[in-house]
């Protein structure tokens, strides 16, 4: 991600790529492409063990110099509401752009996170609930974020992500 100021060639193009994104994710995946597999059982009933997933799953991307966003939306569609990821298109499409990435709500990440997250409930109402998400807690002070997740058909999918603590 840049924070610089863009050419209007260089944002156009920007502006571009996030529009198919957007379009990519209404429509679906590309034929040949796979279809992300359904949650098990006990991810559908419980939304945590899917947060848990999905920040693994984000982190060792970013560990891997892959831009979840752009490189994996069979995936990010797996675990991110429709409306998110369009709100985070535009966010990024808009005149001040993302500061920090979303999903950390930070500008960086620590190489401990990746391997040590933690999440816990903290309130659940039908079809919608609130988590903590402690990431680097066997390391001292962990950085905590609160998601919110909606259900969505037979699963749940993260809505809402806001810094907390730290």
């Amino acid at each position: 991600m840049s924070y610089f100021p863009e050419t209007s060639d260089r944002a156009a193009l920007r502006g571009l790529f996030w529009l198919s994104l957007v379009i990519a994710v209404v429509l679906g995946p590309f034929p040949g492409h796979a279809v992300p597999q359904a949650p098990t059982a006990s991810a559908q009933a419980q939304p945590a063990p899917m947060v848990n997933d999905f920040y693994r799953w984000y982190l060792r991307a970013l560990k891997r110099d892959h831009d979840p966003l752009s490189e994996d939306r069979v995936t990010l569609r797996k675990y991110v509401a429709p409306a998110l990821i369009a709100k985070i298109a535009r966010m990024m499409n808009s005149a001040d752009g993302l500061e920090s990435d979303y999903f950390l709500q930070a500008q960086d990440y620590l190489d401990e996170w990746v391997d040590d997250v933690t999440v816990s409930p903290r309130s659940s109402h039908q079809g919608s609930a609130t988590l903590i998400v402690s990431l680097g807690s066997k390391h001292g002070t962990p950085w905590t974020l609160e998601v919110e997740v909606t259900r969505i058909g037979q699963g749940w999918k993260v809505s809402s992500v806001r810094k907390t603590g730290r």
